[in-house]
């Protein structure tokens, strides 16, 4: 069943901070500022301020009605003002210079009504978001809101940026968003968008191996350095897998955010994510498969780094294979793991590593000389205060990596070929049919295979049967016959024209119907 965006952990857990983090420093002050603010009733009303010196990016904040000290320069300073009366929220700004004492005011009667609509309306009242930003910063202030209640003052300045969407939202897994951004505040604020101009993208969300009883679905719009529409985040949806959505919104360049959303002590915490940024055309419609099996070791290979040592980052043993889109990777990083590092036969080093969130996850290991090493990586989900499904697949996941390393030469990726494993023609809940064929496409990351051998155990990896694996241009496939129930581990190996070596382990990869 669908579920109504949860704005709040939107805001909270998903979206980079858009007002008041750090503040700069007002030293050496030479003028000072006082900003004096209405509501849309013409009270004047005490509203928490943003301000960048346009020269030197810094920012400060400050109350209205208060005076603040600041240097000689020229200040943008935005406002996000709620009227209690009507329930509405009205964004507007000031750019001033500063020579001295100097004051000056932001009205929200000044403010017209932000109204983008449709040309068949989906029913309903819309969300309406509203942001303003200096021309150099992502940040600044925000009105979210329905529609009819947010306004916003327009200004011609080139130190100040907006951004502006429309969402409607539908009970049958389907949105509609009209989202724009713009290098002034225009005064041009009501806008009516031909339905068949909109993108369109199905989302597809899998059960089984998101660690998360949840999925969230978002998008974020995606600029230049510093554009205001990074700041346009619109939450879509938060249900149960499986299940699949259709989106309607304005052609462009978006982040398309898929997040895995678990319980933490009564709290929603992000626990995994796929994120892409993709360029959409209007009129067009795209499609993306999330959280498909079989998730393994992605994204990090072997290196030596400096101060003669091998590392490698396992927070990456739980990847989704991403064969949707281009640089498409989701990951889990809730995690612990065993890590050992040989030389021939001698063992150099061996750590137990528990990372999630932010944790450290990397591995290092000073080595004597050149020569040929092993290094190998054992890891299960893990994270304190998550219960994760007893049926939860790709639970657990290994690799191996056979490689000769200079110690001299640092600060290089070691060029091993780490196989990445997807099944295919598996049902909503990654699932197979009863002796049915499975195949299992497997894309190489880094140095390009030279050849590639797979197996797959049908008792938890007590024992493996060898499979066979055909080549078709750089993409290989393997053939599994599965059998009438239980779950499927896989393993592939990979070599290099060099004699490098990778070996890939999923257990619980997916499971018979």
């Amino acid at each position: 069943m669908r579920r109504k965006p949860l704005m709040l952990l939107c805001a909270a857990v998903l979206v980079p901070a858009t007002v008041f983090a750090t503040t700069g420093s007002a030293s050496a002050a030479s003028g000072s500022l006082t900003v004096t603010t209405y509501n849309r009733q013409g009270a004047k009303v005490a509203t928490p301020l943003v301000i960048f010196n346009v020269a030197t990016n810094v920012r400060y904040t400050m109350t209205s009605g208060k005076t603040k000290s600041l240097a000689k320069g020229t200040y943008a300073v935005l406002a996000s003002i709620h009227s209690t009366k009507d329930s509405s929220d009205t964004v507007g700004a000031r750019v001033v210079k500063i020579t001295g004492k100097t004051s000056t005011t932001i009205d929200a009667r000044s403010g017209r009504a932000l109204k983008f609509t449709l040309d068949k309306s989906p029913g309903g009242t819309p969300d309406v978001q509203a942001h303003l930003c200096a021309a150099d910063s992502s940040m600044g202030v925000d009105a979210y809101n329905t529609a009819g209640k947010v306004f916003v003052i327009p200004n011609g300045s080139k130190h100040l940026h907006s951004s502006f969407s429309t969402t409607w939202q539908s009970f049958s897994n389907e949105q509609w968003v009209i989202g724009t951004s713009h290098t002034t505040i225009p005064t041009s604020l009501t806008r009516t968008v031909k339905r068949s101009s909109l993108a369109t993208l199905t989302s597809v969300v899998k059960k089984g191996v998101a660690g998360g009883a949840e999925t969230n679905i978002a998008l974020q719009g995606e600029g230049s350095t510093g554009s205001c529409r990074d700041s346009m985040y619109i939450g879509l949806n938060q249900a149960e897998a499986p299940f699949t959505m259709k989106t309607h919104f304005s052609g462009g360049k978006w982040l398309v955010r898929t997040e895995s959303i678990a319980t933490e002590q009564g709290n929603f915490v992000g626990i995994g994510n796929q994120w892409v940024t993709k360029t959409f055309t209007g009129g067009k419609s795209y499609s993306q498969t999330n959280f498909r099996s079989a998730w393994g070791p992605g994204i990090h290979r072997p290196e030596v780094t400096t101060g003669n040592r091998i590392g490698f980052s396992t927070d990456a043993m739980f990847t989704d294979p991403g064969f949707g889109w281009q640089n498409l990777d989701g990951w889990e990083a809730s995690q612990k793991s065993t890590v050992w590092l040989y030389k021939g036969s001698k063992l150099i080093k061996k750590q137990t590593r528990s990372n999630w969130g932010d944790a450290d996850s990397g591995f290092q290991a000073k080595v004597p000389s050149a020569g040929w090493y092993r290094l190998k990586v054992s890891a299960q989900r893990y994270r304190p205060g998550i219960k994760y499904p007893s049926d939860l697949l790709s639970n657990k996941a290994g690799v191996w990596f056979s490689f000769y390393a200079n110690p001299k030469k640092e600060d290089t990726a070691i060029p091993v070929s780490l196989p990445r494993l997807s099944p295919a023609g598996l049902d909503m809940t990654n699932r197979a049919k009863p002796r049915s064929t499975t195949t299992v496409n497997i894309k190489t990351q880094g140095t390009a295979a030279k050849s590639m051998t797979a197996k797959a155990s049908f008792d938890g990896g007590k024992t493996w049967k060898s499979v066979p694996v055909r080549k078709t241009g750089t993409t290989w496939a393997a053939t599994v016959k599965n059998p009438a129930a239980g779950t499927i581990a896989l393993r592939a190996q990979a070599k290099t024209s060099k004699g490098y070596t990778t070996e890939v382990t999923i257990y619980r990869a997916y499971r018979i119907n």
